[in-house]
């Protein structure tokens, strides 16, 4: 059902094993929505776990961080840090085009 639907879908429909029927994410309530539905909405646990292990043949490689839903993992991240380059400031001077224009770099 992944390969065909995607896994967006596998949430928002839930899946059926046999005769029963998981519910994997209640979806957003309309403002309109009953009671029950703004509530169910409500239960739904929404967490971030960084630095997971992922594998135990390999202990020293991990996921920086995971996003759950209701304890099934929805979307990964892979962070990296900003390119720290030295540029010069440009905040105080101008530039003169050839029509006069002053321009100011930023």
């Amino acid at each position: 059902m992944i390969k065909k639907h995607g896994v967006i879908r596998l949430y928002r429909k839930g899946i059926d094993v046999d005769d029963a029927h998981f519910t994997l994410l209640y979806p957003l309530p309309l403002a309109s929505s009953s009671e029950t539905v703004k509530r169910n909405f409500d239960s739904n646990q929404f967490s971030v776990t960084r630095q997971l292990k992922y594998s135990a043949t390999h202990p020293m490689e991990e996921i920086d961080m995971v996003l759950f839903v209701n304890g099934l993992p929805f979307a990964t991240m892979e962070l990296k840090k900003p390119i720290q380059v030295k540029m010069p400031s440009f905040m105080d001077k101008t530039n003169t085009s050839t029509s006069g224009i002053v321009h100011s770099l930023c």
